[in-house]
């Protein structure tokens, strides 16, 4: 250990430990200074007299006016002593602290960073230096003071933003050369025209962005799920990958001449009365809840297939257009059935959308996962209709939905499950296996065949619960952003060999480097990485095995379309649904009626609906999720859920029949009527949280 003392305060330290450290240079030397003690309170050391200049000369620089004539140090503690706040210059010396351990330089005009910089969850965080540039992340993520981002901004890599509640804007000349992630930002108000994003442009939640910019400098997806009060893009609005609307409840129109390049999402944009009459659309069309879209532009009966640049693979060039419970009327819809054009299907409804799938797949009750895998292991996210064996019909999502769940529940339970249930909490851990139980291939294919599963289940707005270890949940979303990485960076080749270097004994020695690029939450830290090269060999094999489960699960999840999720809780959120279930019952599950019901059975049946969710037990909620739904979980992001009341039902004498595909249950007013009459709550609850006495019809 080597001990020597700060240059501010005198004290003995340990000068090979940098977190005690901040590193200072002064014509050409080297200055050491407690971290505790901060630059704010060095004085005089890093006074602008200490550095020859005059106090005259000093006051007439600002913190904008960075330059190579200035020493860093000094440039940096301008930007210390221009708050007032003595909290808020602690906080900026603490960030200086880790600027300076991740390779501060002054380069060009800008303050390099040769690494990523880590600044997430710091309090009172309100700006950071302008003319920064950073090659690697810069991570700002649940920085909830920070109010705006330096002038001239410079990421080679992401830049982090989701849960930045006070940012406002993001200015002019900034460039990211990765992803952009600003979700949940709720705040942001303003984005700079110039914008400049390497990939993909994450806004999703940002409640207070009234309006877009065209963008044209954003080369991949832009995610606007879920900006409530989004009205227009702008004029001249380019997407070069996907763009997703689902949830922009307040968009009231698309510019005309709008171009995306791959799919539209414009799920529940119920503000959205027409779509553009000149458009360019490369991939789906989904207007899934758009209730005020009453007609379609010429454009869209003339799409014909997608083309695709993965055709080679095997890739189908079908192209959807999804019109589920929009509000488009039934002679245009008995038109769209009739209309055939190659490679084009018009999902409309049930019995109009089951001869437009070109993947059908019939399967038997218990033997969902063989009979979906078949058909998805080639094209793994292609469009299915469902049918059941028994006759069940054919439901758009809610059959689908109930198979995936289905079929999920059978990967985790099979003899050759890669996880085991713990006898107490049924809490699921990855297996452990000897290097001579591990078959490589089947391994890898087990572990993409449930994560195709879980992707198909995220993408239909359904969750698996919290029933696996919360370690293998946190592995799973760093794995995820991997592939993701590596895919979008034209590297899927890449992680197959890591995968089969995971499973390879003979490839022991690259463990450690495969598990510190796969894993770099759990092993990048030198420490961390140390013990792992040095770890017994049966140890580095569990650590390998369980790194190669969580890689296939998110690779499988990549091929089955899941969109790239960049914040842990929401990735957490679209896979295992929310952790409250009960609560997002009572919040979402409303009452609706038929015209000319009784309006105090309304009042009621809401009454009786939220005492008996509040007497609700798990299993009794789960259950009546599966009736309902189709599945167990349901994510946050799904719309309405309803008890509507019926003057008539299908079925005589029957209280509830439930419709999956528009998560709704029919309650029979005549029935329920019976139960008011009689006083009879305890036989409403047990019929409603049991699925007793009454019958669900699924779609």
């Amino acid at each position: 250990m080597t001990i020597g003392r700060c240059i501010g305060c005198h004290h003995s330290m340990n000068i090979d430990d940098h977190s005690q450290v901040i590193a200072l240079r002064d014509g050409g030397h080297m200055h050491r200074v407690c971290a505790a003690q901060g630059v704010s309170e060095m004085q005089p050391q890093l006074s602008m007299r200490s550095r020859g200049m005059s106090q005259s000369s000093s006051s007439k620089i600002t913190v904008g006016q960075m330059s190579d004539q200035i020493p860093l140090e000094a440039q940096l503690d301008i930007w210390v002593k221009a708050v007032k706040s003595k909290t808020e210059r602690q906080v900026r010396a603490r960030v200086i602290n880790i600027m300076n351990l991740s390779g501060a330089k002054l380069v060009n005009n800008h303050i390099k960073i040769n690494a990523d910089l880590d600044l997430q969850d710091i309090a009172r965080l309100t700006s950071l230096p302008d003319n920064l540039h950073v090659k690697g992340n810069l991570i700002l993520r649940n920085c909830e003071d920070l109010k705006s981002l330096p002038k001239n901004l410079i990421v080679d890599g992401d830049l982090i933003l989701n849960g930045c509640k006070s940012l406002k804007k993001i200015p002019q000349n900034t460039i990211v050369k990765g992803d952009l992630d600003a979700t949940n930002s709720i705040s942001l108000d303003d984005i700079a025209s110039d914008l400049s994003v390497g990939r993909d442009l994450y806004l999703s939640g940002c409640r207070a962005l009234g309006h877009v910019p065209a963008l044209p400098n954003v080369r991949g997806d832009i995610d606007l799920t879920y900006c409530t009060n989004l009205q227009q893009l702008g004029l001249g609005f380019v997407c070069k990958g996907n763009l997703d609307l689902d949830g922009c409840h307040s968009l009231i129109e698309l510019p005309d001449g709008l171009i995306v390049n791959g799919h539209l999402y414009l799920e529940q944009c119920t503000a959205l009365a027409f779509l553009p009459q000149q458009m360019t659309l490369g991939g789906y069309l989904d207007i899934t809840g758009c209730t005020s879209i009453t007609e379609l532009p010429a454009w869209v009966l003339q799409l014909g297939p997608m083309r695709s640049s993965d055709n080679s693979r095997g890739v189908s060039l079908e192209r959807n257009v999804v019109l589920t419970a929009s509000g488009l009327p039934e002679s245009l819809i008995e038109q769209l059935v009739d209309h055939h054009a190659p490679g084009l299907n018009f999902i409309v409804d049930l019995d109009a959308s089951q001869e437009l799938f070109q993947n059908k797949i019939q399967t038997r009750v218990g033997h969902e996962a063989e009979d979906l895998l078949k058909a998805l292991r080639t094209v793994p996210y292609a469009p299915v209709v469902i049918k059941y064996e028994e006759g069940r019909g054919i439901d758009y999502e809610g059959l689908s939905r109930q198979a995936f769940d289905q079929a999920y529940h059978q990967l985790i339970n099979s003899k050759h499950s890669l996880f085991v249930p713990h006898k107490s909490t049924g809490i699921y851990s990855t297996k452990v296996l000897k290097p001579g139980q591990v078959q490589g291939t089947s391994l890898i294919r087990d572990a993409q065949d449930l994560g195709i599963i879980i992707g198909r289940l995220a993408r239909l707005h359904a969750g698996i619960g919290y029933q696996h270890e919360e370690g293998f949940i946190a592995n799973l979303f760093q794995s995820y952003q991997y592939v993701v990485s590596q895919r979008s960076a034209g590297q899927g080749p890449r992680i197959v060999t890591a995968l089969e270097a995971l499973v390879d004994t003979k490839q022991r020695a690259k463990w450690p480097g495969v598990l510190k690029e796969v894993q770099p939450h759990l092993y990048s830290e030198e420490t961390a990485f140390q013990y792992l090269k040095n770890a017994p060999e049966d140890e580095m094999f569990d650590y390998a095995v369980d790194a190669a489960i969580s890689l296939g699960v998110a690779l499988g999840m990549k091929q089955a379309g899941m969109r790239p999720i960049h914040e842990e809780g929401q990735f957490q959120d679209r896979v295992c649904g929310p952790r409250d279930l009960k609560a997002l019952l009572k919040n979402r599950l409303g009452v609706t009626a038929e015209e000319g019901v009784d309006p105090s059975l309304v009042s009621t049946l809401n009454e009786w609906m939220q005492r008996a969710l509040t007497n609700a037990t798990p299993p009794q909620l789960k259950n009546i999720m599966q009736e309902m739904n189709g599945s167990r979980y349901v994510t946050t992001s799904v719309g309405s859920m309803a008890l509507h009341l019926c003057k008539t039902m299908p079925v005589p004498h029957v209280m509830f029949i439930g419709h999956t595909c528009s998560r709704t249950i029919d309650v029979s007013e005549i029935e329920f009527k019976k139960s008011v009459d009689a006083h009879q709550y305890d036989g409403f609850e047990n019929a409603f949280l049991n699925c007793a006495s009454k019958k669900y019809e699924l779609g």
